[in-house]
């Protein structure tokens, strides 16, 4: 009788290549389901703790495909992730890359203390990503709908002078350069400031020390997208 083995495939992973930060709701070494910690599991021990009590908030009306729970910022002052920085998450070269659901307009996503911040705009409800709060380094044409997941993705380069904003793998536009990133990384609130909080969901945020190129961006996204659309 001749035995076939078959290789169990791998399931793919995202880019870890200077990976510094990563917080994965469907890791069970990321989200224990228990305590007030979103353990970053890409080695740097930049670990996010929840700000809101000494419990998560979780919810199902943005559950993942696979049924898992999400994330669920309450737009009040205490409801935020605060990222530690073992590994300094400053560098004048990075990638920011979120995943979320349910952000209405005049909401702060994430910020980095007094360097810059993502939010989407009362004015127009488009994305932005903003230096200190004011100055707006790119900014979407568009506003797209509140009540889907998606996945927005930010790089910088300050030696080049660009930043790109990408859209579920796609270049979304272009613009000038935040300079370096510095200080403590919130998550549902903007650069250290308590006002125009989030309201939604979140399930996955990446951190890198470089800048990710328009075909990894997309990489990443095709192998988190089948958790989320």
């Amino acid at each position: 009788m001749n035995i076939i083995y078959v290789k169990k495939r791998r399931k793919p992973s995202v880019i870890t290549d200077q990976l510094v930060l990563h917080l994965d709701i469907q890791n069970s070494s990321s989200f224990t389901n228990s305590g007030n910690v979103w353990y970053d599991i890409s080695g740097e021990a930049n670990h996010a703790t929840w700000q809101g009590g000494s419990s998560y908030l979780v919810n199902n009306s943005y559950e993942l495909n696979d049924g898992t729970n999400t994330f669920f910022f309450t737009g009040y002052t205490t409801s935020y992730f605060l990222c530690a920085n073992n590994t300094p998450l400053s560098t004048n070269k990075g990638t920011f890359s979120i995943w979320f659901g349910g952000m209405g307009s005049n909401q702060r996503l994430a910020g980095q203390s007094a360097t810059w911040e993502f939010l989407r705009s009362n004015e127009l409800p488009n994305y932005r990503f903003d230096l200190g709060g004011s100055n707006q380094i790119v900014t979407s044409s568009t506003g797209w709908s509140s009540f889907e997941w998606q996945n927005m993705v930010v790089t910088w380069d300050s030696t080049a002078n660009t930043s790109k904003l990408y859209r579920n793998g796609s270049l979304v536009t272009s613009g000038t350069s935040i300079g370096s990133s510095s200080g403590a990384l919130n998550i549902g609130r903007s650069l250290g400031g308590v006002t125009q909080m989030f309201n939604g969901s979140v399930s996955h945020v990446l951190y890198y020390h470089k800048v990710l190129s328009a075909t990894e961006v997309e990489y990443n996204y095709d192998v988190m997208k089948n958790n989320h659309i």
